[in-house]
């Protein structure tokens, strides 16, 4: 190989890790991220597999700066994490509708006193 496929190579190979560091996000959620900036930035499904593959690099500055500091931005903020944090979440909010639906004569929880909402709060005499 000559240096520049050397040089486009590695970039692929540490484009491919930075996006699995930050949750593998799909090309279509990059494309939407680059697009609300602005100015916009132009991220095409082609180009990013050519970039993600080591066919070439991006030819935009400001692309290339935009995708590294987004993608480490959601590596930083461990979207998988915030992930699994909404899925919990959203369990909690199941388990609580069907609690609701399961009271006696409509009351919630809280309507009987049940639900303390300050971790800290004394339990009730």
């Amino acid at each position: 190989m000559s240096e520049p496929e050397d040089a486009t190579a590695r970039y692929a190979a540490a484009l491919r890790a930075l996006h699995a560091a930050a949750g593998s996000p799909p090309q279509k959620a990059i494309h939407t991220q680059a697009q609300a900036r602005q100015p916009q930035l132009r991220v095409p499904s082609s180009s990013w597999s050519d970039w993600i593959n080591g066919r070439n690099v991006p030819a935009n500055d400001k692309v290339a700066v935009w995708l590294i500091s987004f993608l480490r931005g959601q590596a930083l903020l461990g979207i998988p994490a915030r992930r699994r944090l909404d899925q919990e979440a959203a369990a909690e909010i199941r388990d609580f509708n069907r609690r609701v639906q399961q009271a006696p004569n409509g009351t919630t929880e809280a309507d009987r006193g049940d639900v303390r909402h300050d971790p800290d709060q004394r339990e009730p005499r």
